[in-house]
């Protein structure tokens, strides 16, 4: 195994990633919000979205800048590696707009062919996390670990 599919150190990228976007969250929660929609009417997006993607770009420049990203809000960036980077940095952005604490950042890493490929999910999914910052609960597992909840392992 290359040290770019480290399963450590792909869980350790993913969980900086899923804090930086989740510090941006925290900034927005329960403040005026400018929504949007994207596809339908029902399909909100915030300026808390757009931050915290935005953060996940930054934090994936300084630590795996020649991976490639796909973003629920437009990131979009080829690899070099053929690591992706699959994030939605706002998962749950209804339930962030009413204040509710039931949101999280989802944040994946997946060896891919190409972007195309990536943003299908198709390829081999290596490593990924789901934190959900106002509960402190933070979701990580990969190829080579168990599924784990701040830490302690989730028994099947």
């Amino acid at each position: 195994m290359s040290p770019s599919h480290d399963s450590s150190a792909l869980l350790d990228t993913a969980t900086a990633v899923a804090h930086a976007a989740a510090r941006e969250l925290r900034q927005h929660f329960r403040t005026s919000l400018i929504l949007t929609t994207k596809s339908s009417s029902s399909d909100l997006v915030t300026e808390a979205d757009q931050a915290a993607e935005q953060a996940v770009a930054n934090a994936l420049a300084s630590r795996a800048p020649f991976d490639g990203a796909v973003g629920e809000e437009g990131l979009s960036k080829e690899s070099s590696t053929g690591l992706y980077w699959i994030i939605d940095p706002l998962d749950g952005t209804t339930n962030f707009v009413y204040g509710r604490k039931d949101f999280a950042v989802s944040v994946a890493v997946i060896a891919a062919e190409s972007i195309e490929d990536a943003a299908c999910l198709k390829g081999s999914l290596l490593a990924g996390v789901v934190f959900a910052p106002l509960r402190a609960e933070l979701y990580a597992a990969s190829q080579e670990t168990p599924s784990t909840c701040n830490g302690v392992h989730i028994a099947p």
